[in-house]
């Protein structure tokens, strides 16, 4: 009777372990979805702000993009420390990527794009 009791333990702690890698697998799929909707966002406000279509927010659309979010003024040697931060040629401007990377930081990807699109 008491290894009965012993495997019905068992079972039972194995039953838990399933549920709580369950658990863990959707918090996975939930931080997946989250990071997806957050580049898309990012992608969508990238858009927006590059004006000319060249895959790079340049100086002025940078300046507009900070006057549009009350990110702030933006002087050039601002831009300059910014790219450089970012790995990027102030004289090419800033990627995709390195916007997404200045958003993965702050998160105010919703907000800003709300902001650009008014």
């Amino acid at each position: 009777e008491k290894e009965a009791e012993k495997e019905k333990e068992r079972q039972r702690e194995k039953q838990r372990e399933l549920e709580r890698e369950k658990e863990r697998e959707r918090e996975r799929e939930r931080e997946k979805a989250r990071r997806q909707k957050e580049d898309d966002l990012i992608e969508r406000l990238f858009d927006i702000v590059d004006q000319d279509k060249d895959g790079f927010w340049s100086y002025e659309e940078a300046v507009v993009w900070g006057r549009v979010t009350d990110a702030g003024e933006m002087t050039k040697d601002d831009w300059v420390s910014l790219c450089q931060r970012l790995g990027a040629d102030s004289r090419i401007g800033l990627p995709l990527q390195a916007v997404k990377r200045t958003y993965a930081t702050t998160g105010a990807a919703a907000e800003h794009l709300d902001a650009m699109q008014r």
